[in-house]
């Protein structure tokens, strides 16, 4: 089942790690922001990466 799976992974030391790779690019990212749209971009994109990853 889908959400069985979805949520082994958010309780996983994977999820954590990955999540913290991604919120450390997300900071970094929005650090050298220069406006709101920037910074939605930053956020956007690094969920889209983390995302992304567990699909592949």
């Amino acid at each position: 089942m889908i959400s069985d799976t979805l949520n082994r992974w958010l309780n996983s030391p994977e999820y954590k790690a990955d999540l913290s790779e991604a919120l450390t690019k997300i900071v970094k990212g929005v650090s050298y922001s220069d406006n709101e749209s920037d910074v939605a971009q930053h956020f956007t994109l690094g969920i889209y990466e983390l995302l992304k990853k567990k699909a592949d």
